[in-house]
């Protein structure tokens, strides 16, 4: 196992105490009826680390605000976890991933250095391209959001059940400070994206009414920054 799963592992122990003797994964392996859950119950580490996930799991829904959605979060990695079939090397990435997304905020470990993210514009949307191909992308119009896995099977997109955020109209004397505002925000989104998408960026912006742009801004920069 490696050293950062092992942090990771290590980590959801201390958070949850998990049984030591645990002969198997968190399911009933004799129902298992998939090559995925046949590999996991095979396999002793691929059985640990379906055991420490659970635990999060479980932890991660007592604490939700939201479980409803949690739960739908947990189906959608299923799907993308059981596209391994038996591949035990491709379910234990799909593990880490799962036990790195469901610890506290600012308590994972780093996974190492692996291939980045890439990040793009397309079709009016950002997008976020991670190394196995799972993309997870945000309408630059209506702020709408959803993920498509590498079997092209995507998330039903949701608005969210809350008002929009909205900033005032600005007076015409702040123009020229707000043309100010704007340029660093233009250059933080230009950091963040590669050269070819910055024309990209704009023309999706274009004829936008300027609180509205600088709220698409603030709004793309905190998509792009975060993986």
């Amino acid at each position: 196992m490696s050293r950062p799963l092992l942090a990771a592992v290590a980590l959801a122990a201390a958070l949850l105490p998990l049984p030591t003797d645990a002969a198997g994964p968190s399911f009933d392996c004799a129902r298992a009826a998939t090559s995925t859950e046949f590999a996991i119950c095979d396999s002793a580490r691929l059985s640990e680390l379906d055991v420490t996930m659970a635990a999060l799991y479980r932890r991660a829904a007592a604490g939700s605000a939201n479980p409803d959605r949690l739960w739908a979060h947990q189906l959608l990695w299923q799907r993308w976890r059981n596209i391994c079939g038996g591949d035990a090397a491709c379910l234990a990435r799909r593990y880490e991933a799962r036990i790195l997304d469901l610890a506290p905020p600012g308590a994972a470990p780093p996974l190492g250095d692996g291939p980045a993210v890439t990040y793009r514009i397309r079709d009016g949307r950002s997008e976020r391209v991670y190394p196995d191909g799972r993309i997870q992308w945000k309408d630059l119009t209506t702020g709408r959001v959803g993920t498509i896995l590498p079997d092209g099977s995507r998330s039903v997109t949701m608005h969210a059940q809350v008002e929009p955020d909205t900033l005032p109209e600005f007076p015409a004397s702040a123009s020229a400070w707000v043309a100010a505002l704007e340029a660093p925000l233009l250059e933080t989104v230009d950091s963040l994206l590669p050269a070819e998408f910055h024309d990209d960026y704009r023309a999706a912006q274009a004829g936008v009414a300027l609180p509205d742009r600088m709220f698409r801004h603030v709004d793309s920069i905190r998509f792009l920054s975060s993986e």
